[in-house]
């Protein structure tokens, strides 16, 4: 219990280091980075995040539940799962990174008719090794409870980049934007490889890293499952990919301007979106913490009341983020970014972000009890509806424009239900009552308030009455399902 707890305390301080260096990061980027550059990578990007996904083999996840299960059943030999998991990960991300390779230049010339992005793609295709490496050991190391070392391998990548980043601002005034392009690619590269190598020399102390023959009972317990996994990754991971083709594709046949529509994905993906990433650290660190406890658990009621709690947990923080997302937009990125451009477009993306914050909680719960068809057909239906409704609006001269951020909404929205119905089917248990419709009263004091009083520090009154009133009629509901659970 000591030992979660000091983790738990360790993973806060930290992630909330590493969320602030990226925030920061993404602010220096947007500040002095030329647009073009913006532009390009935020194409790269899924592309570069398809290739992780097919190339991982969902293994990092299997490596914590399968040594999860066996250390709960004081089964301490694993040399066999980690030593294969590596194997295999070697083999897959030589086989995707040619292929990748191929797929980036076609892109590039026919697709986006963008000419740096092939090059830079290349340079950034090692990251494929460094990473899928690093994430098995994490997922190993994660499953003998120690969050530090991955904890700090993560802070050590994002310090390289940032301080990477600073030089080449500094710089930036004796670069043309195809070269920027080329040393972002090349900074990734090592800071991935450096999280790595730190990663490397405690797995080494803790277990002989000796590549044997797959087996068949490897095979059943990693190749197959991670099959689904893979491919249910791989669902979410092209939805993402196509989203900008489909958007750019068919905005252009009803003469929609490329410089509007690019504006509109780019500030949404550049700009708007990393500022939610910040605030989504304690969910991040939850999962991590609970993913290895869920995985070792038999009885979904025991797992259901750890969800209850990280959910009441994570209710009233992200009640504060909406509030500051929301209400505050425009203040918010007249701080980050000293314009407030963009705020319509937070204002729209932030209540769906709200209602689904819950979503990755549910998927790490199927994620560790071995429920990954679930998870695959709900990220198939979702996605192909949202894929429709993209097309649909993106031909409507009217919501043409913001085509994207309704079809992005509405796949969050769509895979957390589709996932709640399945969660209620399996388990016949519920986390969620309806005593939330009460944040609908909430939410309308913070309304009025928002519109009554013309200060600064009307901020600093909705927060606290938020705080004040969700305790309030949430306190009883919070103690009653949290009371026997150990704390997290």
């Amino acid at each position: 219990m000591q030992n979660i707890e000091r983790n738990l305390k360790t993973m806060i301080l930290v992630t909330l280091a590493i969320k602030i260096m990226g925030f920061i990061y993404k602010i220096i980027c947007a500040k002095y980075l030329p647009f073009d550059v913006m532009e390009t990578v935020a194409v790269i990007n899924p592309i570069l995040n398809l290739a992780l996904v097919i190339s991982c083999m969902s293994l990092p996840i299997l490596i914590n539940q399968k040594v999860s299960k066996n250390l709960a059943q004081n089964t301490y030999y694993n040399r066999p799962f980690i030593s294969n998991a590596i194997k295999i990960i070697l083999i897959s991300s030589t086989i995707i990174l040619v292929i990748f390779s191929i797929l980036t230049y076609c892109l590039g010339k026919y697709v986006y008719q963008n000419s740096y992005i092939f090059i830079p793609t290349i340079i950034m295709m090692p990251v494929l090794y460094f990473s899928n490496l690093s994430a098995i050991m994490k997922g190993y190391l994660e499953a003998h409870n120690n969050f530090t070392r991955p904890i700090f391998s993560n802070l050590i990548e994002q310090i390289i980049k940032l301080l990477s980043i600073i030089v080449i601002i500094i710089f930036n005034q004796f670069l043309n934007s195809y070269r920027i392009i080329i040393l972002i690619g090349i900074t990734l590269t090592i800071s991935e490889m450096s999280s790595f190598i730190f990663l490397l020399k405690k797995i080494k102390k803790m277990t002989p890293l000796k590549l044997t023959q797959l087996s068949s009972d490897s095979k059943k317990s990693l190749i197959y499952p991670g099959f689904v996994l893979t491919i249910f990754s791989l669902v979410l991971a092209t939805y993402h990919f196509l989203e900008p083709l489909v958007y750019y594709y068919f905005t252009s046949h009803i003469n929609i301007p490329r410089e509007n529509t690019s504006y509109i994905y780019t500030s949404l993906h550049g700009f708007i979106l990393p500022i939610f990433q910040v605030s989504s650290f304690l969910t991040y660190i939850l999962i991590k913490i609970l993913f290895p406890q869920i995985a070792a658990k038999n009885e979904y009621k025991k797992i259901n009341n750890i969800l209850k709690k990280a959910f009441y947990t994570l209710l009233l923080f992200e009640g504060i983020i909406f509030i500051i997302t929301f209400f505050h937009s425009e203040l918010l990125l007249n701080i980050v970014y000293k314009s407030s451009s963009m705020a319509h477009i937070m204002k729209i993306v932030s209540p769906g972000i709200f209602l689904t914050f819950i979503s990755p909680l549910i998927t790490m719960t199927f994620e560790a009890t071995s429920n990954g068809k679930i998870l695959l057909k709900n990220g198939i239906y979702s996605s192909i509806i949202s894929i429709i409704f993209l097309i649909i609006f993106s031909l409507i001269k009217q919501t043409a424009l913001y085509s994207i951020l309704i079809s992005s909404i509405l796949s969050d929205i769509l895979y957390l239900l589709f996932n709640m119905h399945d969660y209620h089917k399996i388990t016949n248990e519920r986390f969620i009552s309806f005593k939330l419709l009460y944040l609908i009263p909430i939410f309308t004091v913070i309304f009025f308030i928002n519109k009554l009083i013309d200060h600064p520090i009307k901020i600093g009154i909705e927060i606290l009455t938020f705080t004040f009133l969700y305790l309030g009629l949430f306190f009883r509901t919070i103690k009653k399902n949290t009371k026997d659970i150990p704390s997290i």
